[in-house]
C-alpha cells in the first residue's frame, strides 16, 4: 500500500512542479500563471486531504522530509549573505505556517541562507511561493525607484517594507482561513500535528519568528508599497467558491 501511495505522490509532485514552473516563467501570461499556481495548490491540498493517514505514516520515515533554501537577497546571485534581511525572515515566518513548514537560518560556507523544512511536497510549494513573493517585491520596488529617481535609499527600503507588510497580512489571513476550514476535518488536523512532530524530531525546534522593525523612514513610501503589496492576493476561501478566483498569488 505504501509503495503505491509513494508512486502516487511522485506523480502528483511531477504535475505540481510542472505547473509551478509555468507559474514562475516570466514568459507565461498572467492568466496562465495564475491558473497554474491555482491548480498546483489544489492538487496538493486534495491529495493530502484524501491520503492524510498514509502521509502521517510516511512521516515516520525521515525520507519523507526535506529542507530547501529560499531567496533572501535582492541580488540575482543568492548563494548566501552575511545576514538574512528582516523582510525575508518576515515572509518566511508567514509562508511557513501557511504551508505546514518550519523555517530557520542555515549557516553555509558561502553565508547564511533562509531554510524551509517539512514534508517534501510542502517544502517544494513553500519555496516557490516565497521566491514568487520576493520576485514580485523586487519588481515593484524597482518600478518605484525608476518612477522616483530622486528617492533616497531609505525611501525604497520603506516602500519594500510596506509591500512585505501587506503581503504578510494577507498570508496571516489565509492561514487563519485554512485553520477554520480544517476544524471540521479531523484527518487534516491530525496530519498537521504529525508534520510538526516529524519536523521537530528531524530538524530540531529552531524556527524563525516575526521581526518588528522600527518605524519606516518614509510613511508615504511605506503606504505606496503596501498598496502595491495588496495587489498580490493570497486567498483560500475564494478558491472554494469561485473557479476563476486567484489561489496563491496573482497580480490583480
Amino acid at each position: 500500500m505504501n509503495n503505491i501511495k509513494d508512486t502516487d505522490l511522485q506523480a502528483v509532485m511531477r504535475r505540481v512542479q510542472k505547473l509551478l514552473a509555468i507559474a514562475a516563467d516570466g514568459r507565461a501570461n498572467p492568466a496562465e500563471a495564475a491558473a497554474a499556481a491555482r491548480m498546483a495548490e489544489r492538487i496538493m491540498r486534495k491529495y493530502q486531504l484524501e491520503h492524510a493517514d498514509v502521509i502521517a505514516e510516511q512521516l515516520k520515515s525521515s525520507d519523507s522530509l526535506n529542507e530547501a533554501q529560499a531567496k533572501s537577497s535582492l541580488s540575482s546571485n543568492d548563494g548566501g549573505t552575511s545576514r538574512v534581511p528582516m523582510w525575508a525572515q518576515n515572509i518566511a515566518s508567514r509562508v511557513g505556517p501557511f504551508l505546514d513548514c518550519k523555517t530557520n537560518i542555515l549557516f553555509t560556507p558561502t553565508g547564511r541562507r533562509l531554510n524551509y523544512m517539512g514534508f517534501r511536497a510542502d517544502v517544494t510549494v513553500a519555496v516557490w511561493l516565497h521566491n514568487y513573493i520576493v520576485a514580485s517585491m523586487i519588481r515593484a520596488t524597482k518600478h518605484f525607484a525608476d518612477q522616483n529617481p530622486a528617492a533616497r535609499r531609505a525611501h525604497t527600503s520603506s516602500f519594500r517594507r510596506g509591500y512585505v507588510d501587506a503581503v504578510c497580512v494577507a498570508l496571516e489571513q489565509a492561514t487563519q482561513e485554512k485553520c477554520r476550514e480544517m476544524q471540521g476535518e479531523s484527518g487534516s488536523r491530525a496530519l498537521v500535528v504529525a508534520k510538526d512532530r516529524a519536523i521537530e524530531e528531524r530538524f530540531g525546534k529552531w524556527e524563525i519568528k516575526d521581526k518588528t522593525p522600527a518605524a519606516p523612514a518614509s510613511a508615504t513610501a511605506h503606504m505606496l508599497g503596501a498598496a502595491e503589496g495588496r495587489k498580490l492576493d493570497v486567498t483560500r476561501r475564494a478558491v472554494e467558491h469561485d473557479s476563476d478566483a486567484p489561489l496563491l498569488l496573482e497580480a490583480r
